[in-house]
């Protein structure tokens, strides 16, 4: 199969899955604010993004070291290999997070001990299966997997805390028992211990891996923080409405990151699959040139909607976060090109150059905040914010050329894209309705503009011949 054909494919497989996810999680808010106080929401909130750092940390990262060498495996016994000397690791970091949780609670007493322990158990086995549906390609089967927990999730959700009237507790059962049923329920379809062979083990295959996966954690702990460190600034700096103003306006820009996710995971099996190709560089060029220009002409469509999203959708004492997202929108901009350039780096196993492009993102994100926040408050902050990203870009794109050059850039396109950007940003903050009304339409023009000549607006045009032509036919 064509490899974009195949990228397009896996993109529109992971984001009906993501998306289908989402809405699930969504589902539960209310249910949740029903049901429990404050108090019991945000630290089963804290005990969750918590794991989300602890649980891949404890395995030193190894679901993402065996996605990225299953896909150079050739063979079976190449693919035993990788995942046998992958699960030892993991299994050692599951013994670790019972041990501690035991600790926790016989030493220190600390509450949900079990239930903490159980959650972060059962997580782990994700981090397992996961990588293997993703490293061989079956993008349908991780997309059902992860949809199926989401369900169950649900499901048991209500029963624990309806039905048996648990609250914490139950919520950490309930996650708990949905990835443990469901990793079984796969785990057992994919035949898992087909892929374990001690005979494999090789303390040589272990220290690649680790090598490979290890930056990576450092890496992961910055995002966390890069994350957090806004809001941390804003309250030290300033107080808790200013954080909520921000909060509101980054969660908007953060659906942006969270949309183009679906893509980056595709695009990082893509990239790994080609990476040893003759046509890789073209390709990831083509790539990002379509990236580049297509997010573009998207972020200043989607800017022109935002003032009738909080007309319609956001309370009145909120509307000043409008004033933050231009900055955001940019920033969420030139994070998801960073994103993509860290597809070429992991393809290339430079593990290293993602990590510490990461940690210089974050350092700057820290600095410029402190410094710029006494004079222009919020709008320091994402300005620091903005230039973070832009720094992590840049990075990472120095870091690329070693391998790949990345030479795609159009005057034509690039003035052509200041032009309507300056026209969209203005209009936005001159606050007139009709200035507004007439920006989408000149928006909604450049998007046309842009699928015409990234070549989508005839991949279109064929597929709707294609459709009309077999119902003539029938």
């Amino acid at each position: 199969m064509d490899e974009k054909k195949r990228l397009l494919k896996n993109t529109v497989i992971i984001s009906v899955g993501s998306i289908t996810t989402k809405m699930l999680s969504f589902f539960l808010i209310p249910f949740y604010t029903i049901y429990l106080n404050n108090t019991e929401y945000g630290l089963y909130d804290y005990i969750c993004t918590l794991g989300t750092c602890i649980v891949p940390i404890m395995s030193m990262l190894m679901d993402e070291s065996m996605f990225r060498f299953l896909i150079d495996c050739k063979s079976g016994e190449e693919k035993k290999a990788v995942i046998t000397n992958s699960l030892l690791i993991q299994i050692l970091g599951m013994l670790l997070i019972v041990i501690f949780g035991c600790v926790s609670y016989y030493i220190f007493n600390i509450k949900y001990s079990f239930f903490i322990t159980l959650y972060y158990f059962a997580c782990s086995m994700a981090y397992i299966i996961n990588p293997i549906l993703r490293g061989q390609g079956l993008f349908i089967l991780y997309t059902l997997y992860n949809a199926a927990i989401s369900l169950l999730l649900v499901t048991l959700t209500i029963v624990v805390v309806v039905f048996f009237d648990m609250k914490v507790d139950g919520l950490l059962l309930a996650n708990a028992s949905a990835h443990i049923i469901i990793s079984i329920l796969i785990g057992t379809y994919i035949k898992i211990w087909r892929f374990f062979d001690f005979h494999f083990y090789k303390l040589a295959k272990i220290r690649e891996m680790v090598l490979y996966s290890l930056p990576l954690i450092p890496n992961r702990i910055a995002l966390v923080i890069m994350s957090i460190a806004d809001r941390i600034i804003i309250i030290s700096f300033l107080d808790f409405a200013a954080a909520g103003i921000y909060a509101v306006a980054n969660k908007l820009a953060t659906v942006i990151g969270v949309i183009y996710g679906f893509f980056g995971i595709a695009w990082q099996e893509t990239a790994a699959r080609v990476v040893k190709t003759e046509d890789s560089k073209d390709l990831y060029n083509n790539l990002f040139f379509t990236t580049y220009y297509f997010l573009a002409s998207i972020l200043i469509l989607i800017l022109t909607i935002i003032p009738y999203v909080f007309y319609f959708f956001i309370d009145v004492k909120f509307f000043e976060a409008m004033n933050y997202i231009p900055l955001l929108f940019l920033s969420a901009y030139f994070y998801c090109l960073a994103i993509f350039l860290g597809g070429i780096l992991t393809a290339h196993k430079d593990t290293v150059a993602v990590g510490y492009t990461t940690i210089s993102a974050v350092t700057t994100n820290v600095i410029l905040g402190i410094l710029l926040i006494d004079k222009l408050g919020v709008y320091g902050v994402s300005f620091a914010n903005c230039v973070a990203n832009f720094v992590m870009f840049q990075h990472r794109k120095i870091c690329v050329n070693k391998y790949s050059v990345i030479k795609c850039f159009d005057s034509g396109f690039i003035s052509l894209n200041i032009i309507v950007s300056s026209f969209v940003v203005f209009s936005y903050y001159w606050k007139n309705q009709y200035l507004n009304f007439f920006s989408f339409f000149f928006a909604s023009l450049y998007l046309v503009f842009i699928l015409k000549k990234l070549g989508f607006i005839v991949i279109i045009q064929s597929k709707i011949y294609d459709f009309y032509s077999s119902k003539i036919c029938k």
